[in-house]
Formats: structure tokens, sequence, C-alpha cells
């Protein structure tokens, strides 16, 4: 992986990142995010999934 810096702007900095295809990228907070959702959805019970596979309007 290599990290590059991009661009340099008052106080903001870009950085450019060269990562082989298969090891995910984000930012910090679209990680927590993901993680958050990731938690959430192994919570789900039985019961939530009923109307899965279900075409709309037939139960």
């Amino acid at each position: 992986m290599v990290v590059t810096i991009v661009d340099i702007r008052g106080d903001k900095v870009r950085l450019g990142i060269n990562a082989p295809a298969e090891i995910p990228v984000h930012r910090q907070e679209v990680y927590e995010a993901i993680q958050r959702e990731n938690l959430r959805a192994s919570r789900i019970e039985p019961k939530d999934t009923r109307h899965i596979g279900k075409a709309k309007g037939s139960e």
C-alpha cells in the first residue's frame, strides 16, 4: 500500500491511496458506519425477515 500527499491547501490535506483491490480502504467515519450496520444486521431476529423474498403487496 502506498499513501501519497496529493494536495495541501490551507489546513486541508488530500491523500492518494494505492492499494490492492482486495484491501478495502475507507475513511474512519465510513469504516465506523459499516461496523455499526454490520452489528445491527447481525442482531436481526427471524421474525424480522418474514418479508424477505415476498412480492410487495402479497403479505
